[in-house]
């Protein structure tokens, strides 16, 4: 009886969750569409169709030249919408897109059920039912909704390979780790952090090179690797067969550490803040090579050392978890809307408030989970294992803190991650009643 009455509010919570991204796509109206990566992404999925090109060449240029400027997931997902669909493709796109965005909630449960209290795992799954970014987003051809949804995917997958150890499982969790990265170049090393977070857990009892190679886990990290390994490997192959010039992932994250190279967003002009490129004069010189943008950065930094050292080891951390999509009209929203879907409906907007003020409280448990993690108090009751989630979890948003800090810290970057985030608060807030409780019951025994 119990689990039908779990089935229930597990379907419950995920119908709300879809109902709310429904309100939101019948509330909201783009001006356009089709712009900056938007439209790169259309014009890839267009070029896939029309002329069987991987390229993100525009009309005006009659044979497309292949590229690898961006990985192939998202296109190749547009492009399946705009074969089946033809010209209602744009309604099935969000509506697919809200589709995934609300199966994230019975993912997040499933993954939190596995190693949090069953309360904290229904509170993450509650908040990414709740998350205005996870609905606003459903709105935008980007690529933000698919790749939070192989990512979670993917890393349930490895939570569950985990139980049965078995190589074909934990192949096929590496399997869709690897296919994330190919909606998202980023992901590209969760793999080899997960394979990490599984060595660190189970250490051997020999400390030797030997002894590391015959680790209980050794077949288990190979499978993962290797299941990683798949998709990226056959795109990379594709790319060799590029013509000479044409642009790679290498060029945009390049130009994505560029534009992240300017203190506040800001080269002189604070008119153009977030766009600061556009009046750098030497904006062309850096994107020649990484030599030449290492030079060119070097010397501002000498120039103003203090500035750099609070912008790089402070304030793009910190802006990349922020609230505010900072370039567009801020908020939750990416790109300037003809009707903004939360203002349009006065709960969808009342969800937005509290989530927003709700955020920097968020933001604290996630940096006390850390400390936390060492803690390890005494359980006072049953508590599930935690196994290696905490530490991959760890990794995880350590990585991407790091990457982004190095390039470009737009929040949006972090919208994916939102799912793994409320897992992580969650279990912050689990070890937290854990910690207080175990200190309540050592002062009531000395009372006593």
């Amino acid at each position: 009886m119990a689990g039908y009455r779990s089935a229930w509010l597990v379907g419950a919570l995920t119908a709300g969750a879809l109902g709310l991204r429904a309100l939101y796509l019948t509330s909201f109206e783009i001006e356009n569409p089709f712009r900056s990566d938007a439209a790169d992404y259309a014009r890839y999925a267009a070029n896939l169709l029309e002329h069987g090109v991987y390229s993100r060449s525009g009309p005006e240029v009659p044979s497309p030249i292949p590229d690898a400027f961006r990985p192939p997931g998202y296109p190749l997902f547009l492009a399946v919408c705009l074969w089946l669909a033809g010209d209602s493709a744009l309604f099935w796109i969000y509506a697919l897109q809200a589709l995934l965005s609300a199966a994230l909630v019975p993912l997040t449960l499933a993954a939190g059920r596995q190693w949090l209290p069953s309360w904290a795992a229904w509170l993450a799954a509650a908040l990414v039912a709740l998350s205005p970014h996870l609905i606003s987003f459903t709105g935008y051809l980007l690529s933000e909704v698919l790749f939070a949804f192989l990512l979670l995917l993917g890393l349930l997958a490895y939570q569950r390979a985990l139980a049965q150890r078995r190589a074909r499982t934990l192949f096929a969790a590496g399997t869709l780790l690897g296919a994330s990265a190919l909606v998202n170049s980023a992901a590209l090393p969760i793999a080899a952090l997960a394979a990490a977070a599984l060595l660190v857990g189970r250490p051997s009892p020999r400390t030797s090179a030997s002894a590391w190679v015959r680790h209980p886990d050794r077949m288990g990290v190979a499978a993962i690797l290797l299941g990683a390994a798949l998709f990226p490997a056959i795109w990379a192959l594709r790319n060799t067969q590029l013509p000479p010039g044409s642009r790679s992932g290498s060029d945009r994250l390049l130009a994505t550490a560029i534009h992240g190279s300017y203190p506040g967003f800001v080269y002189r002009d604070p008119r153009l803040r977030y766009y600061a490129y556009r009046e750098d004069p030497r904006f062309r010189e850096m994107l020649r090579s990484y030599s030449d943008f290492a030079r060119v950065l070097g010397e501002r930094v000498r120039e103003r050392p203090l500035r750099f050292l609070s912008w790089y080891a402070l304030e793009k951390p910190i802006t990349l978890w922020t609230w505010d999509m900072l370039q567009g009209v801020e908020d939750v929203y990416v790109y300037p809307l003809s009707r903004y879907g939360f203002a349009e409906q006065p709960m969808l907007d009342a969800i937005r408030i509290a989530m927003k003020r709700l955020h920097p409280v968020v933001l604290l448990l996630a940096m006390l989970g850390i400390p936390l993690l060492a803690a390890r108090p005494r359980p006072l009751g049953e508590h599930p294992v935690e196994g290696p989630m905490p530490r991959v979890l760890l990794l995880l948003f350590g990585y991407w803190t790091v990457l982004y800090t190095l390039t470009a810290p737009w929040p949006r970057y972090a919208i994916p991650l939102r799912p793994e985030l409320y897992l992580w608060v969650a279990f912050a807030s689990s070890r937290l009643a854990s910690l207080i409780q175990a200190r309540r019951a050592a002062a009531g025994i000395a009372a006593a």
